[in-house]
């Protein structure tokens, strides 16, 4: 025979993972009967809106979730509803209760932490509605995190194009500027073989100017690189 379960369930033995049930039998026999007894000394202690009741509800729970589990299939209910009075819906939520105990202790903690819960308020209902509040402001607290986050990613990423287009305008700055340089060599090389052709061929006017004469007008009227990346650089205004 089981033992007579003590009424007595507080905050400070209520850890997160204390959900056992069928271990408040003194026997390891866990017949249908045995855990129907075990039950009914539960629901002697299940009443109110107490925090010890709401233990003793969740320990129900627990009981129910191991009856459902060894009962023959649809007698479940018309069992409970013999030896416990309890309609479907209610052991439902006994057995949620027990399922999501550790929630619903977090919820608990929350829900005082924030003025949220007073004692005569502790019910089985109340338990699983405040687990559901809790659960909105997680679920609400995360998405506000997501979006932060998302924000500083974008912004984090805008810099870093920024900082890579600066970083290619020089290249090309560099480049064009090689680039200048060889077009003037070959400016400067074809100008010289003109030269040359002219001078060999007796065709060279009188006043043909000298290579550095013709080389002074390009190397001045040459654009910079900033001058020919000037609409690249508009850009990062």
């Amino acid at each position: 025979m089981g033992e007579l379960v003590q009424c007595y369930y507080t905050f400070a033995n209520a850890e997160a993972g204390e959900v056992s049930t069928i271990a408040l039998l003194s026997n390891s026999e866990h017949t249908a009967e045995a855990i129907f007894e075990a039950a009914g000394r539960e629901k002697q202690c299940a009443y109110g809106n107490s925090f010890a009741a709401l233990g003793a509800n969740m320990r129900l729970g627990g009981h129910l979730d191991e009856l459902q589990k060894i009962l023959p299939r649809g007698e479940f209910g018309r069992e409970v509803k013999a030896h416990l009075g309890f309609e479907r819906q209610w052991s439902a939520r006994l057995m949620q209760l027990h399922e999501m105990w550790p929630h619903v202790l977090k919820a608990i903690d929350w829900a005082k932490s924030t003025n949220r819960l007073k004692r005569s308020e502790l019910g089985v209902d109340r338990a699983l509605a405040l687990l559901a509040e809790w659960r909105r402001e997680i679920s609400n607290s995360d998405e506000t995190a997501d979006k932060n986050c998302s924000t500083g990613s974008n912004v984090t990423n805008k810099t870093i194009s920024k900082k890579k287009l600066i970083e290619q305008i020089e290249q090309l700055k560099k480049l064009v500027m090689k680039l200048l340089h060889k077009l003037l060599e070959a400016q400067r090389y074809i100008t010289l073989l003109e030269s040359e052709i002219e001078r060999l061929t007796g065709a060279a006017p009188q006043d043909a100017r000298r290579e550095d004469q013709i080389m002074l007008p390009l190397l001045s009227e040459a654009p910079t690189p900033d001058q020919l990346l000037l609409p690249f650089s508009e850009h990062m205004q």
